[in-house]
């Protein structure tokens, strides 16, 4: 080799090293990028995995049912109720479940895109206590949200009961329906005779 000629392996690192090429690295891999070269298929079809992946379950969720709360809160065993359950994207309501017996469901009837008004027949041997329920629509399943079983009846709060004067008045072994919203102060009235 004459010293004006060079080895084939030096002249293809020189031309990788040209000022026109840069290196390009993406966690273990790097390659020699050429201007208006393209990126290794590898490279592209991991691209096109993370990006189907991230976007798909974001589309798919967002047509799933929101449940926010039940109103009431609670309701007594041993007797039938109307129960409203309010969230997002309630307008194609078909089914409720319970995760524990003794909770029927006579009727489910969306009233509004946010709200759903079931008819509930509670058996008399229902278990006491948090039930777990989701809403089943036409687009998919809702969150868990609970609904409270209790043994005594439900007695709404009424408003004005902000002050002692205006104390609502309620009989021995009730359980009190109401909402506390932004630091709410509420009375209530019981007879001690």
């Amino acid at each position: 080799m004459t010293p004006r000629q060079r080895h084939p392996a030096t002249q293809a690192t020189d031309s990788l090293a040209s000022p026109t090429s840069r290196d390009v690295s993406i966690g273990p891999l790097t390659w020699s990028r050429l201007p208006h070269s393209r990126p290794p298929l590898l490279v592209v079809l991991l691209g096109l995995a993370a990006w189907v992946s991230l976007t798909a379950g974001t589309e798919l969720r967002a047509a799933d049912p929101v449940l926010r709360r039940t109103v009431p809160q609670g309701v007594t065993r041993g007797g039938e109720t109307d129960l409203v359950l309010e969230g997002e994207r309630l307008d194609d309501a078909q089914e409720v479940f319970f995760y524990k017996p003794g909770i029927t469901v006579q009727s489910v009837t969306a009233e509004a895109a946010n709200r759903v008004k079931l008819r509930l027949s509670i058996a008399p041997d229902c278990a006491l206590g948090d039930i777990g329920l989701r809403l089943r629509t036409a687009t998919g399943i809702s969150n868990l949200i609970t609904l409270s079983v209790g043994s005594l009846p439900i007695v709404d709060e009424t408003e004005p009961n902000g002050k002692p004067e205006e104390a609502q008045g309620i009989p021995w072994n009730v359980t009190v329906h109401g909402v506390v919203l932004n630091e709410d102060v509420d009375y209530f009235r019981i007879d001690g005779k």
